[in-house]
Parts: structure tokens; sequence; C-alpha cells
């Protein structure tokens, strides 16, 4: 990894912790995102990856999502 940039491989690679780390900003700092995305590794694809953030979103209950910022 250069520039804080990374590839899929990377990505695929991190351990949880790292993934959690680097990943929990992309909903509001919402850690747990993240941790219950990594499960899904290894992503086929960026656009895999993207999805299945959205999807997991897409299944959480109102409440769920009210716990979110």
């Amino acid at each position: 990894m250069t520039d804080g940039m990374c590839t899929l491989a990377d990505v695929n690679a991190m351990r949880d912790d790292d993934f959690i780390e680097r990943f929990s900003g992309v909903v509001e700092h919402a850690a747990l995102v993240a941790a219950s995305v990594w499960v899904y590794r290894p992503f086929r694809s960026v656009d895999h990856m993207c999805c299945t953030f959205s999807d997991f979103m897409d299944r959480l209950p109102n409440d769920g999502l009210s716990g979110l910022h």
C-alpha cells in the first residue's frame, strides 16, 4: 500500500481490525457496519465490496438505522 491507497488484494488480506479501522468511516464512523461487512471477503471487485456495504445497510431494520449517525 502506498499513499493511503490499497488494492483489492490488500483489502481481502486485511485482518478484521485493520479492515474496521480503514472502513469504519464508510457509514458515519459506524465500525459495526465495517465489522459486519468484513466477513464477506474475499470481494470479487470494488463494486462487490460497495454492494456488500449497501446490502448490509438495506437489510437493517429501521431501529438499527436510527442507531447510526
